[in-house]
């Protein structure tokens, strides 16, 4: 009885078993579905990307922020707050304020919502200095560049109004690139085509593990730890030696005939 069991439960932990190498070898026979599943999807997103997504244009201004203020009656310098990065990340909070944006807004003539134009804004601090960048995407050029350029005019008056002591100047304003940022083409069909081979592959691994068909009696061997008693022929669609077929359809009668 003991030996019954442990046969049943190595035969029931083989057939949990799963042959990475036959998952591998099903994938590769179907990689061109696979393939053509990317191109697909590849080909998708180039369309979409291209005729879709509307084309958006950047411009920039460039800001310096004074590392010393005063709060309180009391000075801040560079020493007391590491403020090249502090400052930079309190100047964010406050140009991303609703009345900042509806301040710019106003400025540069433009009918945005300040939810819309808080999604237009970009900032970066340059290379761990006191001067951060500001960049506002849109889809024409021209009101990129005069969206930007009224942040650099609204946005020091409105440091000077919180912060005393406080001042930016401006380093470069912007102006208009017609060169285009977005979309990226090249990024969207890429990851068009990757998603689209991964998708494929797991359909074909899932639906492998799926198949309880017994393809062979290397399969039975491979996944059972049962013998082989006997192996039947395979004998569809084959004649034989009197005219006959066996095992498929049409039996009893020759095509032709």
């Amino acid at each position: 009885m003991e030996t019954e069991k442990k046969e049943r439960v190595k035969t029931k932990e083989a057939e949990e078993t799963v042959d990475l190498l036959h998952l591998l070898r099903v994938v590769w026979r179907k990689m061109w579905v696979i393939v053509l599943a990317g191109i697909l999807l590849a080909a998708i997103c180039f369309s979409w990307a291209t005729f879709m997504i509307p084309e958006t244009y950047s411009s920039s201004v460039m800001m310096y922020v004074n590392t010393e203020a005063s709060i309180g009656g009391y000075s801040i310098s560079l020493s007391d707050l590491n403020t090249a990065k502090s400052l930079v990340s309190t100047y964010m909070v406050i140009l991303n304020s609703r009345e900042t944006l509806l301040m710019v807004l106003d400025e540069a003539e433009c009918d945005y919502s300040y939810e819309e134009l808080m999604d237009m804004i970009r900032t970066s601090q340059v290379n761990d200095t006191e001067i951060f960048s500001i960049t506002v995407t849109s889809t024409d050029a021209e009101e990129a560049a005069r969206l930007a350029n009224a942040i650099a005019a609204i946005l020091p008056q409105r440091i000077e109004a919180i912060i005393k002591g406080a001042s930016m100047r401006v380093v470069s304003g912007g102006i208009p690139n017609y060169k285009k940022a977005g979309p990226n083409i090249t990024r969207y069909t890429t990851l068009g085509l990757l998603v689209g081979m991964f998708l494929a592959a797991t359909i074909v691994v899932v639906l492998e593990l799926l198949n309880d068909v017994i393809r062979d009696e290397n399969h039975v061997l491979q996944t059972y730890d049962i013998p082989i008693l006997a192996r039947v022929p395979e004998l569809l669609g084959r004649e034989s030696e009197h005219g006959y077929y066996s095992y498929g359809y049409g039996y009893g009668k020759p095509q032709g005939k």
